[in-house]
């Protein structure tokens, strides 16, 4: 799993830098440059904006005693959105544009929510060790004629 981490971040920086070179050909530096700072101003003020919004979505579970959770998870996707905004790049802002959009946000988090169903189900059902076992304690409330008659050697 470190090395398909490793190899994604590789190969995200490696896409960014060919769309600097072929964006910079065709524009120049200059407007490339604009574009860039463009895109991170947009991020932000999705980012304030929505976040705002979904911080008032959790706010109002709490308030209404239900789970905040999808909401905190949608708010969770919208920062990772923004962060990507932030980076300079085109192919990560193309990534963060698509995680403002509500249906895409939705569709993530139902694929999120339904592969940890998956992996919670896989566990319980893992067929995993039970140990049975007994206990005696031995605190100091115990008489010391009771712990000497007690077997030492764990059988």
């Amino acid at each position: 799993m470190p090395l398909l981490i490793l190899a994604a971040i590789i190969g995200g920086i490696g896409i960014e830098i060919a769309g600097f070179i072929s964006v910079g050909e065709r524009l120049g530096l200059w407007p490339t440059l604009a574009i860039t700072l463009i895109t991170a101003t947009i991020g932000m003020s999705l980012l304030r904006h929505q976040g705002l919004a979904a911080l008032r979505r959790v706010q109002e579970a709490i308030e209404a005693q239900r789970t905040p959770l999808p909401d905190v998870l949608d708010g969770f996707v919208l920062l990772i959105g923004g962060a990507l905004l932030l980076i300079p790049g085109f192919f990560s802002d193309g990534i963060g544009f698509i995680l403002f959009l509500p249906p895409a946000r939705k569709a993530l988090l139902i694929a999120v929510v339904g592969r940890m169903r998956t992996a919670s189900n896989r566990a319980k059902t893992s067929g995993g060790t039970i140990i049975d076992g007994a206990f005696v304690d031995l605190s100091d409330t115990t008489p010391p004629a009771d712990r000497r008659s007690l077997p030492t050697d764990g059988a």
